[in-house]
């Protein structure tokens, strides 16, 4: 689309040179003829370099090579993911994932990240303010904290080099939470929310209410327990995540979050024995939890965070088509003022050329007869008039 749309202005742009160059601009016919044929030859020229320029485009996007990418008129939140557990996110599904609420595409490795938008936004330039990093910290796949907060500190870096050439990128920062007692439900928190709320049909509810809200005995006691889990998931993303993306001691600038986000799962794929997880809750809360389930969930796919994605930017507008047509319309005025001062110059010579007829016509003597020589002159000037 945007190669028809490019093309397509290269072919205006070029109508309205040929109709200022036969019509408006004094030119002499061999110098007419050679004008025009310029600008049919800087049309071709340009179509092609366009479609060269397509083909450069296509083939930067090496790192999604064998997927396909939304149409140019899309318009939700495109997210870039990295982080832990890639591969049982986007599962059989490659590495793009396409829905009605935004767009997911696998970044293979942190250190890519600046490259992987530099060719992103070489396809997709307007893509630019609807951008996203959806970053997935999980505790569960983690077995050592020097390891993870080098990996954070990593991440930041690559990030802020992303949005030091223009591009802000917002974060959200998503974790998943192995339990059984409230699987596959969202609790997310924003930034001035107080406490964590629970997003179980995409609208936000208060913890206690959705905690009040099972219907058996059984159903309260795990969502107590998930209660007391989240709370120490919360607290553990507070001292052992949010510092090295937050603090202002490092040389990069702090990297906040546009939301927060934990899921309840059966499981984490490839959880490593003796986590982080494991290790935190029962340092703090004294509760013992298996490090897996059976082999059946560990090769099931996490879920993605469509509940959350309101909170990032989305494109309002068409704007590929909106810039078209408004450099359409800045050609055609270019256009109409050029024809505009070239009627205006030649009107200005005519003016001038008539003036000065007009001032030796009146500055010859009158003659009373033709045998006179002022009435050869005056007819001379009369003539040139």
């Amino acid at each position: 689309m945007v190669l028809k749309l490019s093309r397509g202005l290269c072919i205006w742009a070029g109508a309205l040179a040929l109709v200022l160059v036969c019509l408006f601009l004094p030119l002499e016919s061999r110098l007419r003829f050679l004008t025009a044929g310029l600008v049919v030859l800087l049309v071709a020229g340009a179509w092609v370099l366009t479609g060269r320029k397509a083909a450069r485009q296509q083939q930067s996007l090496g790192l999604l090579a064998d997927q396909a990418l939304p149409e140019a008129s899309y318009r939700q939140p495109v997210l870039l993911v990295c982080g832990d557990g890639l591969s049982a996110l986007f599962g059989a599904n490659g590495d793009v994932r396409t829905t009605e609420q935004g767009c997911y595409l696998r970044v293979p490795a942190v250190e890519q990240l600046p490259a992987f938008v530099d060719a992103l936004l070489a396809h997709r330039e307007h893509w630019l303010q609807q951008l996203s990093v959806l970053h997935v910290v999980n505790a569960s796949a983690e077995s050592d904290n020097a390891v993870l907060a080098g990996r954070l500190r990593s991440f930041r870096h690559q990030l802020a080099v992303v949005r030091r050439r223009g591009v802000r990128l917002p974060l959200l920062l998503v974790s998943y939470l192995p339990t059984p007692a409230a699987a596959g439900t969202w609790f997310s928190w924003e930034p001035g929310q107080k406490c964590l709320a629970a997003r179980e049909s995409g609208t936000p509810l208060d913890l206690a209410l959705w905690q009040k809200g099972a219907h058996d005995f059984a159903g309260r006691a795990n969502r107590a327990q998930a209660c007391i889990q989240l709370s120490s998931a919360a607290s553990w993303l507070a001292r052992d995540v949010l510092p090295h993306l937050q603090s202002k001691d490092q040389r990069d600038p702090p990297c906040t979050s546009a939301g927060y986000a934990i899921a309840m799962v059966p499981a984490i794929p490839a959880a490593q024995p003796g986590n982080l997880w494991l290790q935190w809750l029962r340092e703090r809360t004294g509760l013992h939890t298996q490090a897996n389930k059976p082999a059946e969930y560990a090769q099931g796919s996490l879920p993605f965070p469509d509940a959350l994605l309101h909170l990032l930017p989305k494109q309002t507008e068409h704007i590929p088509g909106r810039r078209a047509g408004v450099a359409a319309l800045w050609l055609f005025a270019l256009a109409t003022a050029i024809a505009l001062a070239s009627s205006a110059w030649q009107n200005l010579l005519l003016l001038r050329q008539v003036s000065d007829d007009l001032r030796r016509f009146h500055a010859i003597p009158q003659a009373e007869h033709r045998g006179q020589p002022e009435y050869q002159q005056q007819e001379l000037a009369m003539a040139d008039r």
